[in-house]
């Protein structure tokens, strides 16, 4: 009773500076009406606005953004855009200006439709509205973001709206540094941008470009350096589907004061120094870790499992919060802190039991690519901890909660370099990715029944080790093993109604070798339909999607490391005739194998798939392609009573059968991973760090033109409600229901539906066109506030 009260009034404590910060945010005044700056250099586009091309909405005529540099920075913005058409309405009748108050001031310049060379006032300060805008809470991250949105009045087709704004202050946590990106194009053509720079001359600075041969005009005005880069007829960037993460093809121009990592590990120290433990109940924890064991791999293992487990993940990055750590012995005082106020504390209390350790800087996501990068403090968006312990580099990450086994098995996260913060560094380290076993799954599914004709009973057994047992013991915390009976029956009943669970699932958690044992039991009392019944090796098929876009110019992602093994046995006693046969297929990335073969009265179906990198380059395409296909056509059968069994081979698996079925049902729910919604534009300083944009391929419900036909909100919800993650737990939290956006595409309102698992944490985009939208406006908007 005394830890559920002593975790209230934490959540209490942690609510009430929350809002008594944002109330402080909210008490300044939100933004301001200004002329434009008197250091803008006022230009207008050059180019001839021409006519709509077919397919745009809206066109961009002119992108004009100028950034100073002095004792603050000033980051003004101004653009042209068109309306070309109806759906182009729904891009400029509603515009939002994003800034952090806590260290900036926003200031607004004019909002104008220019139409038939007449030029109207459309700024209304009475009806601008401000809002919290905080995108990462489902990540248990508060940045304190606001936007200032404008309703447009009286837009219309042929309009241009022209808009400026100035976004004053730069991160307090920077020291007055000066660090940033410029991006050359987007998603969306431009027919013209206009980049500029000012910055004191007697200021360092060094300009980095990628993917662009663009060099700026440099000239100085007063104290100043001007750097001018001016750009026409900008085409869109393509964004192929499944490119990896690090995959960056947009042109921009990084520029940064860090001249070097070194800068980047001097600018960080002062965050990252060790502290000395003072708090008492914290060094009784220490000392009872040492005194458990005299090995320091032990005393790690303790002092991480405390960091994982008992610190809850909560990061309130408020201004320089942003980037610096919170002090460790009040991370451990209110158990909660982010990735950055873990490690700081993980690795005081490491060095505080003589073992060397000091926080590392990562990137989650750009892995090697990093090496390319200008220094800066914004390469990095996640931090873990380097502990050299006998000789031997540990990469330990505080932020994986429920992760067991020992240093000896331990894997090192999928990150490859490392900025390690301890003086003397100077240059990124390398990581060694994880080897390709880190993680396995193995599945064995046996039917086995009398005959033919009798009901039959279906045993499965799922083995989980390494980091999948990881993720799966994170799923498990979350999730009732009745809850699980529920998922994992639901998903079986879909291709075989008449199935019932012979029990609850019996669960088994090996935590020295980091092993979990999954083992159900079912009883389906009718197998066949029409006298056929297929079997599929779903798990294995979920990962040998092809891209849409096959025929491409940029590396395809593959899910690394990967290790399954998924096994069916079918004993139904005599009369089916069975092909055997086996094969390996495979390239530089995966290996795939199959094998049927017949024991006596048993058909036995073995697969595994295993994955060697991350991704494919261009080159290579071809062959992998010819892989996944080749493997698609042979993973699973139609098997028909009392004849022969029909492997599933020319062209995927056989049509109108089971197994599409159960393969969409994998596909559509659970495989759906990191789409932004894209389609949904604003003009927006935001834009000016272009995210990566994966295209999604063209499966029902997983891009906008193959979005879900619903004729009622309640189907909707229904069918959201039933969707689960691959981990088996259910999308849907009641709690904190998913997001929903409602945007215009190729001239019909759809809705996406952005999705997160509550175990494992990835996320799924789901788009819907509502049918009902017409019939019922009102109920519709109701149900996408929800």
């Amino acid at each position: 009773m005394r830890f559920i009260f002593s975790r209230l009034l934490i959540q209490i404590a942690v609510c009430c500076a929350i809002f008594l910060t944002f109330n402080q945010i909210a008490a300044a005044k939100d933004f301001s009406l200004k002329p434009v700056p008197s250091w803008i250099q006022k230009v207008v586009p050059s180019v001839d606005p021409g006519s709509a091309e077919a397919g745009t909405s809206s066109t961009r005529l002119f992108d004009d953004e100028q950034t100073r540099v002095g004792s603050s920075v000033e980051r003004f913005s101004h653009y042209y855009q068109r309306v070309d058409n109806t759906a182009g309405l729904e891009d400029l009748s509603q515009l939002r200006f994003y800034f952090e108050p806590s260290y900036q001031q926003l200031a607004i310049h004019f909002v104008r439709i220019l139409r038939n060379g007449a030029t109207i006032d459309a700024l209304n300060p009475s009806e601008i509205k401000m809002i919290q805008e905080e995108d990462d809470l489902d990540q248990q991250l508060y940045n304190g973001t606001s936007a200032a949105v404008i309703f447009v009045n009286d837009v219309r087709v042929g309009d241009v709206v022209e808009y400026a704004y100035t976004v004053t202050g730069d991160n307090p946590v920077l020291g007055g540094r000066f660090a940033d990106t410029f991006y050359l194009a987007d998603n969306d053509p431009v027919r013209e941008k206009f980049l500029r720079l000012l910055i004191p001359s007697k200021r360092t600075l060094a300009i980095k470009p990628e993917n662009t041969d663009a060099q700026p005009t440099i000239r100085t005005i007063g104290d100043d350096t001007e750097y001018l880069w001016s750009v026409k007829n900008i085409d869109a960037v393509s964004a192929e589907d499944s490119t990896p993460d690090w995959f960056n093809p947009y042109p921009r121009i990084n520029v940064s004061e860090f001249q070097s990592w070194a800068d980047v590990v001097n600018w960080a120290l002062p965050f990252y120094q060790n502290s000395p433990i003072k708090n008492a109940e914290l060094r009784a924890k220490i000392e009872g870790w040492k005194n458990s064991s005299p090995q320091p791999e032990q005393q790690t293992i303790a002092a991480l499992r405390f960091v994982q487990d008992e610190v809850r993940y909560l990061g309130i990055e408020l201004g320089r919060y942003s980037h610096q750590p919170t002090a460790p012995e009040k991370v451990f005082t209110r158990r909660f802190g982010d990735c950055k106020d873990k490690s700081l504390l993980l690795s005081s209390i490491l060095t505080s039991m003589g073992i060397e350790a000091w926080p590392a800087l990562v990137n989650s996501t750009l892995r090697g690519e990093i090496d390319s990068w200008q220094p800066t403090p914004f390469a990095f968006d996640h931090v873990i901890v380097q502990a050299k312990i006998n000789g031997k580099t540990y990469w330990l990450d505080p932020t994986i909660s429920y992760q067991r086994g020992t240093l000896a098995n331990y894997y090192d996260p999928p990150f490859e370099r490392g900025l390690v913060l301890h003086s003397g560094t100077i240059a990124l380290e390398k990581i060694p990715p994880p080897v390709s076993g880190a993680g396995s799954v193995d599945i064995v599914e046996s039917y086995s029944g009398a005959s033919s004709r009798s009901p039959v009973s279906l045993d499965v057994t799922r083995i989980y080790r390494g980091m999948e047992a990881d993720a799966m013991r994170y799923s498990l915390s979350s999730v009732s093993a009745a809850d699980l009976n529920k998922a994992r029956l639901n998903y079986y009943a879909a291709t075989t109604p008449s199935i019932t669970a012979d029990g609850l699932p019996v669960i088994e958690d090996d935590q020295q070798t980091n092993m979990i044992v999954v083992k159900e039991k079912y009883r389906i009392a009718e197998l066949w339909k029409d006298n056929r019944h297929s079997f599929v090796a779903d798990r294995i098929y979920s990962e040998l999607q092809k891209p849409h876009v096959s025929q491409r110019n940029t590396p395809l992602e593959v899910h690394y490391p990967l290790s399954i093994k998924q096994t069916i046995l079918i004993n139904l006693g005599s009369g089916f005739d069975f092909p055997e046969s086996s094969d390996v297929l495979t390239d530089d990335a995966v290996r795939f194998e199959y094998s049927y073969s017949k024991s006596g009265q048993q058909m036995n179906m073995e697969f595994s798939l295993k994955t060697f990198a991350d991704s494919v380059p261009v080159p290579k395409l071809q062959r992998h392609l010819e892989v996944l296909d080749e493997a698609q056509n042979v993973i699973g059968y139609d098997l028909s009573r009392g004849r022969m069994a029909v492997v599933s081979r020319g062209g995927g698996p056989k049509r109108g059968s089971t197994l599409v079925v159960l393969a969409l049902l994998v596909l559509i729910p659970l495989s759906l991973v990191g789409v932004g919604f894209w389609v949904v534009r604003t003009r927006t300083q935001r834009s000016r760090r272009t995210q990566f944009v994966k295209d999604q391929q063209a499966r029902p419900g997983a891009s906008p033109e193959t979005a879900y036909r619903m004729t009622s909100a309640e189907q909707i919800e229904a069918f959201v409600q039933s969707l689960q993650c691959r981990c088996g737990t259910p999308l849907y939290n009641y709690e904190h229901p998913p997001k929903r956006e409602r945007f215009t595409y190729d001239g019909q309102r759809l809705m996406g539906i952005r999705l997160q698992c509550p175990a494992c944490r990835q996320t799924s985009d789901l788009y819907v066109n509502p049918l009902f939208e017409n019939e019922s406006a009102a109920g519709l908007a109701n149900f996408s506030a929800g």
